[in-house]
């Protein structure tokens, strides 16, 4: 076979999202691993099912189920896939192969827009054990992202979405189902074997998840708090959740950063390493609560685009971050459990003062929005 003997696989548009920013992200190409591996499945169980004697697919069936991206096109983004032609090997078994995998795409297909009509259902042709496979199609989508798949022979597209899932799993009562996301937290705990951690997340929530690669134990333990408190991580996972959204535990780590620059990180390694005494002989220690709540407000605030503060132990073993403008001078301090917000107007007479709960995240950044307006 040579590499021109390959034709296009059907149509594929990924739009929303990170999708609608040029170039292919590599979640992208994930889930495009996933759509080969789950029209193998389908096209395996349909050959099966139509030759009953046979135990097993023909060999070099895989090999003529095997997609190439050859561009990635405009218009969203637009990857086109193709496949080969004939079989390396000349046997008859596999003259048929193209076929097979030509009617799994389109039953995938049907598949998702059955889920999406009002009335929704699978098709009677699709194999109900390959449902779990069909369910993870999407699994990194986020919630305005989509799939869409068509070929020249179905003008509607079929979508893969957030909802399209759900509504797969509820019908297929999977229950929940598995989706790739961004936890924020400590790792508290770490275990070789069985190869499982603990995570505490910003919101109070103790998540024990597992990994795979024996590789990541190290990279979690890099972040694990031992003698020290644990620096604040951000994990990207594979998690299942109920129908409803709700983390129900982490079956993969797929890669782990710090959340926050190494400069902010650092500073508050040093806060937190100061001991009684270290600014006068009552002074006390920082206390953790007062680093972990300044943590998780730094890393909002990152998130939300505002300035690096200066950061700064107080002599009641709290933290307090400072913004001094040109205009203005902003604080936020934390201590025993609360967020002490101070503003001051260096042009005008506006001053501004609040306390809320440092758990309450949301309020404080929107207080600094504010105060950053009034700046």
């Amino acid at each position: 076979m040579t590499d021109t003997e390959r034709r296009e696989f059907g149509h594929v548009r990924m739009a929303g999202g990170r999708y609608d920013t040029p170039g292919l992200p590599l979640a992208g190409a994930d889930e495009l691993r996933r759509y080969e591996a789950l029209v193998i499945k389908v096209a395996k169980n349909l050959f099966l099912t139509d030759h009953p004697r046979r135990k097993r697919a023909p060999r070099g069936f895989d090999s003529l189920g095997e997609l190439r991206i050859t561009a990635v096109n405009s218009g969203s983004v637009v990857p086109v896939l193709e496949r080969p032609v004939t079989a390396r090997s000349s046997s008859a078994t596999l003259t048929d192969v193209p076929d097979y995998l030509d009617r799994a795409r389109a039953l995938i297909n049907d598949a998702f827009r059955g889920v999406a009509a009002p009335a929704s259902s699978v098709p009677r042709g699709y194999p109900p054990e390959l449902l779990r496979d069909l369910a993870q199609l999407g699994r990194s989508l986020g919630p305005v992202e989509r799939i869409e798949f068509s070929s020249d022979q179905e003008p509607t597209p079929a979508i893969v979405s957030q909802e399209t899932r759900k509504r797969l799993h509820a019908i297929a009562n999977l229950g929940e189902f598995e989706v790739e996301r961004l936890l924020i937290g400590q790792v508290t705990g770490l275990r070789e074997s069985p190869r499982q951690f603990d995570l505490a997340l910003a919101d109070g929530t103790k998540v024990t998840g597992s990994f795979t690669d024996s590789e990541t134990y190290d990279e979690l333990q890099t972040f694990q708090g031992r003698s020290d408190r644990a620096p604040l991580a951000s994990l990207s996972v594979v998690a299942v959740v109920s129908l409803q959204g709700s983390l129900q535990k982490v079956t993969d780590v797929l890669g782990i950063e710090p959340a926050l620059p190494p400069a902010w990180a650092e500073r508050l390694k040093v806060l937190g390493g100061l001991g009684r005494g270290w600014l006068e002989p009552d002074t006390p220690s920082i206390s953790e609560q007062a680093i972990d709540s300044a943590e998780q407000f730094l890393f909002a605030c990152l998130d939300e685009g505002f300035p690096r503060p200066r950061i700064y132990p107080t002599p009641q073993g709290g933290v307090i971050l400072e913004w001094p403008q040109d205009d203005f001078d902003l604080d936020v301090e934390f201590n025993d459990g609360r967020a002490h917000i101070q503003f001051v107007s260096l042009t005008s007479e506006e001053e501004w003062d609040k306390v809320i709960d440092w758990l309450d995240i949301d309020s404080l950044i929107e207080a600094m929005g504010e105060l950053n307006d009034l700046g």
